[in-house]
């Protein structure tokens, strides 16, 4: 998968939607009764070009941290990331990892091994449930997550940016259907640095006015989707 997202929520900025490109395979290993008994993640981010240091994590909705036995592989070296003994986010009502406190220790692959309590179902750890997020300039309230997920426990969804307020409800989405992030199963080219989303993949805009129901590859690699001399791949 990939995990794309805009930092400067809850306003748009430049919308260029490369300020933490996160490509990731997540395997879950199972016993022989097919439940869960670890998570691996094994990731990097694709460039560094946003001007904040801004942090990584996943929650995973209805999991408690005490299902957590342990979690290797985090990279720590801000400060600002508090965590259980386990390696879970402490304060958090859900299971809660955050793979890094600075996208930059993540240019390298990195794998993130999350070994749990006891055997569980495998629909406890399901897309459904995978909450993923970035953490904004070392800001721990000001979590960005995909559209209509919910901030954790230690996230705000009423966020001060100067007064630009794109998302007045606070659930990461605009009245006119625009998100600060994005999740593809693929890995796709990002925007150069400062080029809108909307202007390096010609479709975007009505996939997105849309709900998500017309223009639905706006993103593949197509005749006429994309603008290549925008993007960086």
């Amino acid at each position: 998968g990939l995990l794309l997202f805009e930092d400067l929520w809850p306003s748009f900025g430049d919308y260029d939607f490369n300020d933490v490109p996160l490509r990731y395979r997540s395997l879950v290993i199972t016993n022989a009764q097919n439940q869960a008994v670890q998570i691996d993640f094994i990731c990097d981010v694709k460039s560094a070009t946003s001007g904040f240091t801004n942090g990584i994590g996943i929650e995973y909705v209805g999991l408690n941290p005490s299902n957590i036995q342990s979690v290797t592989g985090p990279i720590y070296t801000e400060g600002y990331i508090t965590n259980n003994d386990n390696g879970t986010e402490a304060g958090q009502d859900n299971a809660v990892i955050i793979f890094t406190d600075n996208a930059d220790n993540l240019l390298t692959q990195t794998t993130i091994s999350i070994v749990l309590s006891s055997p569980i179902s495998t629909d406890l750890v399901s897309a459904s449930n995978f909450n993923p997020f970035i953490i904004s300039d070392q800001n721990r309230a000001r979590e960005i997550h995909l559209a209509n997920k919910p901030s954790t426990s230690l996230g705000s969804s009423a966020i001060d940016n100067g007064g630009i307020n794109s998302d007045p409800s606070g659930n990461f989405i605009s009245s006119q259907g625009f998100s600060w992030g994005l999740s593809f199963l693929e890995d796709i080219p990002t925007p150069k640095e400062a080029v809108r989303i909307s202007d390096a993949y010609n479709f975007f805009i009505p996939w997105a006015a849309s709900g998500g129901e017309n223009n639905k590859d706006w993103y593949k690699n197509l005749p006429g989707l994309r603008n290549l001399s925008l993007l960086n791949e």
